[in-house]
């Protein structure tokens, strides 16, 4: 299983380079402008794959799953307060924004079985493998 991660490296090096200085396509940067992705666990087994995604104070129904073209991926809306409370903060630090995060499937992961729940702030996915590819036991006669 591979993951498609974020490299801050390679963004150093555009703005290091004397080249791209001035060029038009020079990014951005806001502090609203960061990805927030969810720290995430994978476990192989024999069988499949398992994924811990943390997810604290989401619901199913706040979080989309999709898998295309062997690409799994996780879009978390944004969490939004219920009550309306916007309050004169002196330090919020609880993120309200949303997540995605994509992971590239080996081509042995069986899609039509993936299963997914939320339970105690985790999000559990797990990849089941193709049955050519699991394991075998062989009987000694």
């Amino acid at each position: 299983m591979s993951l498609i991660t974020y490299e801050p490296k390679n963004k150093l090096d555009f703005f290091l380079n004397p080249e791209n200085f001035f060029d038009s396509a020079f990014p951005t940067w806001s502090p609203d402008s960061r990805a927030v992705e969810p720290k995430v666990n994978i476990m192989e087994e024999a069988d499949g794959f398992t994924l811990h995604v943390a997810v604290p104070g989401m619901k199913n129904e706040d979080i989309d799953i999709e898998v295309k073209d062997n690409t799994l991926t996780l879009n978390g809306k944004s969490m939004e307060d219920k009550d309306g409370e916007t309050g004169n903060y002196r330090v919020r630090e609880f993120s309200r924004k949303g997540f995605r995060r994509m992971f590239t499937l080996d081509p042995w992961i069986d899609p039509e079985g993936i299963t997914a729940k939320v339970e105690n702030g985790l999000l559990k996915i797990y990849l089941p493998k193709k049955e050519e590819v699991k394991p075998k036991k062989v009987k000694i006669n």
